[in-house]
């Protein structure tokens, strides 16, 4: 696989490394493997991003709020999951994690916690 570091490093200290061939990105921790001549473009701790596959998510299914920044898809208390807004998911949800909910940046739809 051939891959190119954007240079794009966020507060978290990890790096954007998206692939020439596929355009998939990957985050990476291991800053000094992506840094400088002869730097390594790929490594074991690159992860992939999750992005949300569906359509953008409007409103909260919960309590119909405009969804603003981010955006929960996750299991509620009652059972049914629901696209939720950070306060209904507060309230309402179950927490982030495998079987529980997954939180998304509305903007780039990039999977951000779960």
């Amino acid at each position: 696989m051939d891959f190119v570091t954007r240079g794009l490093v966020d507060s978290t200290k990890t790096i954007t490394v998206v692939s020439g061939n596929s355009g998939r990105k990957f985050t990476c921790k291991a800053l000094n493997r992506h840094q400088g001549a002869g730097a390594t473009l790929a490594c074991q701790d690159c992860k992939p991003v999750r992005t949300w596959m569906g359509a953008k998510p409007v409103s909260c299914q919960i309590c119909g709020t405009t969804l603003s920044d981010k955006f929960v898809d996750g299991a509620t208390r009652f059972g049914p999951w629901a696209i939720m807004c950070p306060a209904c998911h507060r309230d309402q949800a179950l927490g982030l994690g495998t079987g529980r909910g997954q939180m998304y940046d509305l903007d780039s739809l990039e999977k951000v916690e779960g």
